[in-house]
């Protein structure tokens, strides 16, 4: 598997993080207080 199938598997996990968060399912408080604080890449 090439560069390009790495990044998009990191996208799209991501992604399913994102959703994750905004929904709040699936993440404990402390998680979603952690992330709020991540700064963005």
């Amino acid at each position: 598997m090439g560069e390009t199938s790495v990044r998009e598997a990191i996208r799209l996990i991501r992604q399913g993080d994102d959703a994750r968060r905004s929904i709040g399912i699936g993440a404990t408080e402390e998680e979603i207080q952690q992330a709020d604080f991540d700064p963005p890449d």
